[in-house]
């Protein structure tokens, strides 16, 4: 498989040494502190929500639930009328009241966010859901935007790649892992997948008979985009969907190739005698970081497509591969290997203020969630791999599968 040999030929450029440990950052900002009430049909459901909740702002390092043990206040008396002193004395930053209803078959209701330090209702946000689960994601969205000030993700969608007995097979799950559904599969083997902002769009590479070929996910249909001889790996669609970023071996060699929906098209982006693989569009679709072992080992590149400037942005380590550049455009996660250990690293666009956030025996595919405040990568202990998650300013790493289940290479979107 000409994707296994490229990978292969990067990881041998590595020399072997002793172990180096990786300085992993953390954050110093303190978790908000945040006095949940909610409002449901049966306790059992009320549970639920705040399971849900408090689980999607715990993994975000930004947001914290306060016990309701500490709670002075009558919650049902709060539903009417907020007195915030109450909220204050307890050391609430914030008070959120989340009210849920079943309707019709979905999920009503309304999440209301106060600030008791300055005595005032931030803001209140309608929701309305498919299961309880989803509007317990909408919550807690309303909650972090409000008082992060960034468009809560809890509500998006990740996408990923599950192996199973029968192949690979593509799944879609909540953004902590929950409710997971099968989109397609079983197949061969499943690798890369990468989505539209929106989701409209998927894209992959795919193998059948031991070959590989770069498929497009689109309104319930498959369309096969490349299956030309040799590699056709690491595709990559452009924020709005028109154009495909990927890596091809036309010329004998692995390269990365732009390809143009509308005139169905492809043109050559590098021509180095180097392996050049793995790109990552910037948000604003003027830019691509890759990777390449042009200057002697796999390090990250960034490249002006109007101009075709490549500028080198990784300098520490011989390995540094996998980029995915936020949605937000300020930082460029990436892979990292010293000495045979793994680390997710950041970096910015310029090659600044390197940051290691998590480390393990191995670290794969990281992804970025859609606000830019996330990003998953694929991690290995053991025999199983999963997916972990993150906060970009540093945190505690999150498990988002379960131990059970081999999940690997994922992709995330608003829906």
């Amino acid at each position: 498989m000409r994707l296994l040999c490229a990978l292969a030929l990067l990881v041998a450029t590595i020399g072997h040494a002793k172990a180096v440990e990786f300085e992993v950052f953390q954050s110093q900002a303190r978790p908000l502190a945040v006095a949940l009430l909610i409002k449901a049909p049966t306790e059992s459901e009320e549970a639920l929500a705040r399971q849900v909740i408090e689980r999607d702002w715990t993994m975000s390092g930004a947001l914290q639930s306060l016990d309701p043990l500490l709670f002075v206040a009558d919650p049902e008396e709060t539903w009417h009328e907020v007195v915030y002193a109450d909220w204050r004395v307890i050391g609430a930053d914030a008070l959120v009241l989340v009210r849920l209803e079943q309707q019709q078959g979905a999920w009503r209701g309304k999440a209301v966010v106060h600030d008791p330090f300055q005595m005032r209702k931030l803001n209140e946000v309608a929701i309305q859901a498919a299961t309880l689960r989803r509007a317990a994601h909408q919550a807690a969205d309303a909650a972090f935007a409000a008082l992060v000030g960034v468009p809560g993700h809890f509500a998006s969608r990740l996408y990923y790649v599950r192996k199973t007995k029968q192949g690979s097979v593509l799944v879609r799950a909540d953004a902590d892992g929950g409710e997971p559904k099968t989109l397609l599969g079983p197949f061969e083997l499943l690798l890369s997948p990468d989505a539209t902002p929106g989701g409209g769009r998927l894209v992959f590479t795919r193998f059948a008979n031991g070959k590989p070929a770069i498929e497009l996910f689109a309104g319930g249909k498959l369309t096969r985009i490349a299956s030309f001889p040799g590699l056709n790996a690491t595709p990559a669609l452009s924020p709005d969907g028109s154009k495909l970023a990927a890596t091809l071996s036309l010329h004998d060699n692995e390269d990365i190739y732009l390809y143009d929906f509308a005139s169905k098209r492809w043109q050559r982006l590098t021509h180095s005698p180097a392996i050049d693989i793995s790109p990552t569009w910037s948000p604003d679709g003027k830019r691509l970081a890759f990777v390449s072992n042009r200057e002697g080992s796999p390090q990250v590149f960034v490249m002006e497509l109007a101009t075709h400037k490549i500028t080198r942005i990784s300098w520490e380590g011989r390995y540094n591969t996998a980029p995915a550049w936020s949605p937000r455009g300020d930082w460029i996660a990436f892979v990292a290997m010293k000495n045979f250990h793994y680390a997710l690293a950041v970096v910015h666009p310029d090659g600044t203020e390197l940051r290691y956030l998590a480390t393990a025996e191995r670290i794969e595919s990281p992804c970025w969630s859609p606000n830019g405040w996330m990003i998953a990568f694929t991690v290995q202990e053991g025999a199983r791999r999963g997916l972990a998650v993150v906060p970009v300013r540093g945190g505690k790493v999150h498990l988002l599968t379960k131990r059970s289940e081999d999940a690997s290479d994922c992709t995330w979107a608003w829906r």
